[in-house]
C-alpha cells in the first residue's frame, strides 16, 4: 500500500503557495512539499521552508520533506544535514531510512560530521535502516571509518542477529590491517547462533592474512576451536 507521500506523480500536484508550508491542514503541507518536487538550486527560502517540515507532526510530511531535501546538490544538502541527521531518531522507520540515504549521499567530509549518529543506527530495529547505515558508512574515508570501528564491533554482541550481521557488513568496509585489529571479536561470532552471522564473520576472517590476525588472537581459551579451524598450524614469526 502506498503512503500518501508517494501517491502524487510529478506534474499532477498544483503549485503551492509559500504559506502552504505552514498551513494548519496536513494535506496542504504535504501537497506543498510534493508540489516542490526537485528543489530549485539556490532557492534558500524554499529549502528552509522544507527543512522546517522535518519536525512536522505527520510522518508523511516528514518523509516527503527529507526526500525533497535529498534532491539538492551535496553542497546545499550539507547546509541542512544537521536537521536531517535528527530524523535518524524519527519514530517512523521510513523517515529514518530516507534520512540515512540523504546523509549517505553527502561528500565524505560532510558525512563525517554526523558519523557518531550514523554508527548508532547499526542497532536500529528496522533492517532497511541498518542497510542504509552500512551503505552510508562505506562512503566514509577509510581513516574515518577506522576511528569508529570499535563502536561498530561493539554491536557484534547485540542480542538481535540482524544487528550483529549489519555490524559485520560495516566492518567489511575496512581495509585489511584495521580489520585485523578486531580478529578476536570476529572469532567470537564464529560460534554465533545465526548461520548468516557465522558465515559473514568467516568470510571476513578469510579475507585476512594469518600473519595479520595472529597478533590479535587474544587469550580467550574458548576461541581455540575457531582458531584451529582457521589456521591448520600455528603462525610463528
Amino acid at each position: 500500500m502506498q503512503r500518501a507521500s508517494e501517491v502524487a506523480a510529478p506534474g499532477l500536484v498544483p503549485a503551492a503557495a509559500p504559506a502552504d508550508f505552514a498551513s494548519a491542514d496536513v494535506s496542504a503541507r504535504l501537497g506543498a512539499v510534493l508540489a516542490a518536487g526537485s528543489l530549485e538550486p539556490g532557492n534558500a527560502a524554499q529549502h528552509a521552508a522544507i527543512a522546517g517540515l522535518l519536525s512536522d507532526e505527520d510522518p508523511n510530511v516528514r518523509l516527503s520533506a527529507v526526500r525533497a531535501l535529498a534532491t539538492l546538490n551535496t553542497t546545499e544538502l550539507a547546509k541542512h544535514a544537521p536537521v536531517v541527521a535528527q530524523r535518524l531518531d524519527d519514530a517512523d522507520a521510513d523517515v529514518r531510512v530516507a534520512a540515512m540515504r540523504a546523509l549517505g549521499s553527502l561528500e565524505p567530509p560532510a558525512l563525517a560530521k554526523h558519523v557518531t549518529r550514523v554508527v548508532a543506527k547499526i542497532a536500529d530495529s528496522d533492517c532497511d535502516v541498518r542497510l542504509a547505515t552500512v551503505l552510508a558508512l562505506g562512503r566514509l574515508k577509510p581513516w574515518k571509518l577506522e576511528q569508529h570501528a570499535g563502536d561498530i564491533a561493539h554491536h557484534l554482541s547485540n542480542a538481535y542477529s540482524g544487528v550483529r550481521y549489519s555490524a559485520l557488513e560495516a566492518l567489511g568496509e575496512l581495509k585489511a590491517q584495521p580489520l585485523a585489529l578486531h580478529t578476536e571479536a570476529l572469532l567470537g561470532v564464529l560460534e554465533d547462533s545465526d548461520c548468516d552471522v557465522r558465515l559473514s564473520a568467516l568470510q571476513l576472517l578469510c579475507s585476512l592474512r594469518p600473519a595479520d590476525m595472529y597478533p590479535h588472537w587474544g587469550s580467550n581459551p574458548g576461541l581455540a576451536t575457531a582458531q584451529a579451524r582457521l589456521l591448520p598450524a600455528a603462525v610463528s614469526d
